[in-house]
């Protein structure tokens, strides 16, 4: 079996990266002494599968991964043994347990939702702007650097939507997961002109197609 375990990223945790993430929780996994499966070879390691990586600098209010187990434990088993050992700024949400042949996470994401939070929104005049005209547009090209350098790129198709709720918080939901995504704080550069301006927080808040807690889910 596997348990699907939703958990929360917060300040303390925000600058970390997902490489010492999947350490961080690695390590309550060992400590929880839940019947854990092992990867076979030299250097065994959790089966452990994340939802999507989060950027550097962000929080997130919901992410996901999944845990194999060798035995079966109950939902309420599992979260007595996981929360206590979780480590600061990580937060288990839910537990839910899934069978070996569910659908895998990684491929059920297509997308993300984003807040930005701004701790001056009257500076946003020219990002209000150019928002708007992002996405009354088919194409909108940006300078993204790859392996051979900077190249321009349609960024259009993978920005869902955009749209400011109040005058200092924007939301948006973009694409993400294995068939490409978009980092927010590089559409936020580009929009800015490579700079983004008083630039307090963004706040991962929703992952698209994440599966819903089933009974039995705690």
């Amino acid at each position: 079996m596997r348990l699907r375990v939703c958990f929360s990223r917060g300040e303390e945790a925000r600058y970390i990266s997902h490489l010492d993430l999947v350490r961080a929780v690695q390590r309550a996994l060992r400590r929880s002494r839940l019947p854990i499966r092992y990867s076979e070879g030299f250097n065994p390691h959790p089966v452990l599968a994340f939802a999507l990586a989060l950027p550097v600098g962000l929080i997130a209010d919901e992410d996901w991964f999944d845990i194999a187990l060798e035995g079966d434990v109950t939902v309420e088993e599992a979260a007595r043994a996981l929360v206590p050992q979780m480590p600061r700024g990580l937060a288990v949400r839910c537990i839910q347990a899934v069978e070996d042949d569910a659908p895998a996470l990684m491929p059920m994401v297509s997308g993300a939702d984003y807040i930005a939070t701004f701790e001056r929104p009257q500076d946003m005049a020219v990002l209000k702007e150019e928002i708007a005209r992002m996405m009354a547009a088919e194409e909108y090209l940006i300078q993204k650097r790859t392996k051979r350098g900077m190249k321009p790129t349609n960024i259009r198709p993978l920005v869902f939507d955009a749209k400011w709720q109040g005058e200092d918080r924007l939301y948006l939901s973009l694409a993400a997961g294995n068939n490409g995504g978009l980092n927010p704080r590089v559409l936020l550069e580009a929009l800015c002109g490579g700079q983004v301006p008083s630039l307090y927080r963004l706040r991962l808040t929703r992952l698209h197609g994440m599966p819903p807690v089933e009974d039995g889910g705690v």
